[in-house]
């Protein structure tokens, strides 16, 4: 499947800086996801996205969910990878990324990025949704949450039908907007048990005012 071949050389891509600190990473995550995307076809909701997207128990959301999250990726690679994909007019797509580019390439780009996957996704005409950028913990962290509050306005206004935007952020941010330290894994960025819990809810409340498939 052209699906199949996409995506796992998105996942290559992605993980070759890893190696050197992961040995194993490449190979067990490439297992995983060759695995998983024997399932593509047959699943109403996938999920794409980077690291907070990866670790997202996604059948607690909807048992027959797929999850193909990957850490480390960018809006940029995967808008290049998005073509590729064969995802059908029924199925819905929910992504999560974002908080790499900022990372990676600051705001401007990452505000050009967002703008070219909004851009392409609302093309398509199918339903599909979109997280916002979630807080960090600036202390431990390069990422400034000024940056993420202005990229998540952008996604306000960028996310129109047939896009939905769940309201990650305030489900695991404090009243100051950093990164709740209940929620937090102790890296300032990536959340734990309870993290996921509220990120989980969050998503299953707005799913329930307007219905998944």
């Amino acid at each position: 499947m052209a699906a199949t071949a996409a995506a796992l050389l998105l996942l290559f891509q992605l993980t070759l800086e890893r190696r050197r600190a992961y040995p194993h990473y490449i190979t067990i995550l490439s297992e995983h996801h060759a695995e998983r995307l024997t399932l593509w076809q047959t699943r109403e909701i996938i999920f794409l996205g980077d690291s907070h997207i990866q670790f997202l128990d996604t059948a607690k959301i909807r048992v027959d969910a797929l999850n193909l999250g990957i850490g480390g990726l960018t809006t940029q690679v995967l808008l290049e990878h998005l073509p590729t994909y064969e995802i059908a007019p029924s199925q819905l797509v929910v992504i999560g990324t974002g908080i790499n580019d900022l990372a990676h390439f600051g705001r401007g780009q990452t505000q050009t990025n967002l703008r070219a996957l909004t851009a392409y996704m609302n093309s398509r005409g199918s339903t599909w949704s979109l997280l916002e950028i979630m807080p960090v913990n600036e202390v431990l962290t390069k990422i400034k949450n000024d940056d993420i509050r202005a990229l998540n306005a952008l996604l306000a206004d960028l996310c129109i039908a047939p896009c939905t935007l769940i309201r990650s952020h305030g489900a695991v941010a404090t009243i100051d907007g950093n990164l709740h330290p209940d929620y937090d894994r102790g890296d300032g960025l990536h959340l734990n048990q309870a993290g996921y819990q509220a990120l989980i809810d969050q998503i299953k409340s707005q799913f329930a005012e307007q219905p998944m498939r």
